[in-house]
């Protein structure tokens, strides 16, 4: 029996890495019930408080163990119902010694360059190449590093998973990347169960229109929220459409350029969409996907996707619910059904495939239905992970 270590350094601290990676782990649980494989999910902690001395020592060590905990917590959610998963916390100077305790036999999927050279065997990973088409979204200190890390991922020469085709051909493009060592990962969207369970009662203190559009991103500025605003206000216009909403949730965050959220509230009010269009916030992920599941469609306007339609696609798609996406090259890699894609950055071919959703009758698919196309879709992503492993062993 192999022993797998599931990386989460990095992953942890965003929540489409967070999502990414609990799909990962979702998968190969399903070999771990098998028994087919051992998995750990590996979790780092960092005792900062040996940076400082008396009391505040005492201070940062008490708070230390309190982090740790929701860290740790923080990562064991959602896989209770799995068997077979071990959780490992490790100081970073500690990797290589906790990794032959566990006599890991592999470690992924990671994000950084200097775990190719630990005498256990390695997969990394890495997400786009956002910043050689869109430098503006970066600052120059901010590209130096990106440029530095993926030479250094790549050029250690070890295997490397993807999310898009797209991404594999600009690592080949940008930085020469030798490409029997990237692996695409295939676009197999899957759920669980739960989340077809009817919630509606906890989303009713949103007060939700019964009709309206989700836009579920975090506020960066490349998502470009501003064109489904401008979309979603010439469609209102219209009599027949006036009891719409446009309901956006997601991390109200662009660090790069603090400015971007007061902006994006400045344009809903001045195209006259104060009531209609209404910002939620990060929400709970169980809400967002009964809020997913009761609109008209999923809007997703990104300029630049590192994976095909980013997480809030993956998620329609496995509760079958229509999308209308930008016609950005990841995106144009996804063959499903309930997919319309409209020309990026173009408001008015956006309000026109908007129309055309409301439109269309809705296409109906069962709970089992979306219950066997998930587990299907499982059993291939565990197949693909686990004949990558075989191979980089």
């Amino acid at each position: 029996m192999k022993n797998i270590a599931i990386s989460t350094e990095k992953f942890i601290d965003w929540n489409g890495g967070l999502d990414f990676i609990k799909r990962v782990i979702s998968v190969l649980a399903e070999a771990a019930k098998k028994q087919e494989v051992k998995i750990f999910i590996f979790v780092q902690s960092e005792k900062k408080y040996k940076r400082h001395k008396g009391l505040k020592r005492a201070y940062y060590k008490f708070m230390s163990k309190f982090l740790d905990k929701i860290t740790l917590e923080k990562t064991c959610a959602g896989f209770e119902e799995f068997s077979g998963l071990i959780f490992v916390k490790y100081l970073p100077k500690q990797l290589p010694k906790a990794l032959k305790k566990f006599k890991i036999d592999i470690m992924l999927p990671h994000i950084t360059p200097d775990y190719f050279k630990l005498e256990t065997k390695t997969i990394g990973y890495l997400h786009d190449c956002q910043h050689k088409y869109y430098p503006e979204f970066f600052s120059k200190e901010e590209i130096e590093v990106r440029n530095t890390f993926f030479e250094n991922m790549i050029n250690s020469d070890g295997k490397i998973i993807v999310n898009a085709n797209s991404v594999k051909n600009d690592l080949i493009k940008f930085f020469n990347a030798t490409p029997e060592n990237l692996s695409v990962l295939p676009f197999l969207p899957t759920l669980k169960p739960e989340y077809l369970n009817d919630s509606t009662q906890s989303i009713k203190k949103y007060n939700l229109s019964e009709r309206y559009f989700l836009l579920s991103n975090q506020f960066w500025a490349h998502k470009d929220h501003a064109t489904a605003f401008k979309a979603f206000a010439k469609l209102v216009k219209s009599p027949q459409y006036n009891d719409l909403e446009l309901i956006c949730t997601g991390l109200m965050e662009d660090y790069r350029n603090p400015q971007h959220i007061e902006d994006l509230k400045t344009l809903i009010e001045n195209l006259g969409c104060t009531e209609k269009i209404r910002i939620l916030g990060l929400v709970p992920k169980s809400e967002q996907i009964e809020i997913m599941k009761s609109s008209l469609a999923l809007i997703q306007p990104t300029l630049f996707e590192g994976g095909r339609g980013g997480g809030s696609v993956w998620d329609a798609i496995s509760l079958g619910v229509s999308s209308v996406v930008s016609d950005i090259e990841p995106n144009l890699e996804i063959k499903e059904e309930n997919m319309l894609f409209f020309k990026t950055k173009d408001e008015n071919d956006l309000a026109l495939k908007m129309e055309e959703i409301i439109n269309s009758p809705k296409q109906k698919v069962t709970r089992e239905q979306l219950i066997e196309k998930s587990q299907k879709n499982a059993k291939k992503l565990n197949d693909f992970l686990l004949d990558l492993i075989n191979k980089s062993l």
